[in-house]
């Protein structure tokens, strides 16, 4: 396994996957993506890690609670990335969304999934052709879907828990 991040190797060692899914999703899109995320692991059983609501995250705290910009030049940069890409390492696969919306942190999350070795699954309904995309999800053995209801639907029908 290879990570931007210098002690992912070890935590990865010391600590076996234990998420279905790390979910890489623009910031701009959190509330929406939040309440589908809430629902697909209710019908499915998935166990999804949204990392701006399942860990501790201060600074998402106070941008919901509108007393600090998006991207607040007072965050701990180091900090944000660092739990980000460790909490990749205790995932077994990576569901990315890729929407209109501009987001280099899921970009970079999901290219060091691929770097990691981790599958890497996507749901976009504009990027299913890029390169990049076509890539990051075929060099993974992960999948592209172009709706939420499509990837809910491999879920229950080829997903299985603790093998992918």
């Amino acid at each position: 396994m290879i990570s931007i991040f210098p002690g992912a190797m070890m935590l990865e060692e010391k600590n076996k996957p234990m998420h279905d899914f790390y979910l890489a999703h623009p910031l701009q899109l959190r509330h929406e993506v939040r309440a589908w995320e809430l629902m697909i692991e209710k019908k499915t059983g998935v166990d999804i890690l949204n990392p701006f609501y399942d860990v501790y995250r201060e600074e998402i705290l106070k941008i919901d609670a509108g007393i600090a910009e998006t991207y607040d030049s007072t965050f701990n940069h180091f900090n944000i990335v660092e739990t980000d890409l460790s909490h990749l390492v205790i995932c077994r696969n990576v569901l990315v969304i890729l929407r209109e919306a501009l987001s280099i942190g899921t970009h970079c999350e999901m290219w060091d999934s691929v770097k990691c070795g981790r599958p890497v699954h996507i749901i976009t309904d504009t990027f299913h052709n890029h390169p990049w995309v076509k890539y990051s999800a075929e060099k993974t053995n992960g999948f592209i879907f172009k709706t939420w209801g499509d990837f809910k639907q491999y879920l229950l029908t080829s997903f299985k828990r603790g093998k992918n």
